[in-house]
């Protein structure tokens, strides 16, 4: 079997992340930047929307909350929502836990919160 180069050549689910990313950023973002950049903030709107379609949480496994993708698929994410906005791809979503429980189980209790790198 010959190695594919992530790189040069996406798989299938990857290019339908690339391309559902490519969708919110060329049109939720996008039209939503100027606003954003007057008042300093982040719309809700565009919250909602990386939530929704899976950009957030995007190295979280599925079974804590998050999209569960790989590396290369959250690296699509990133360089997808950076081509329009470099701040909004910027962020990370962790989950932390309100009670020390055992990582075997559910997370119970988590919530989401927003860490700007």
């Amino acid at each position: 079997e010959t190695p594919r180069l992530a790189a040069t050549h996406l798989d299938e689910g990857e290019a339908q992340v690339q391309h559902s990313v490519q969708q919110f950023a060329d049109t939720e973002l996008l039209s939503l930047i100027d606003e954003m950049e007057q008042s300093q903030s982040i719309h809700k709107k565009v919250l909602e929307g990386l939530f929704e379609n899976g950009f957030m949480g995007i190295e979280v496994p599925s079974h804590f909350g998050g999209a569960g993708l790989s590396f290369v698929e959250s690296c699509i994410v990133i360089k997808e929502l950076a081509r329009v906005d470099p701040a909004i791809a910027g962020m990370k979503v962790r989950k932390y836990r309100n009670a020390i429980e055992d990582t075997s189980q559910a997370c119970k209790g988590c919530r989401w919160i927003i860490l700007l790198v």
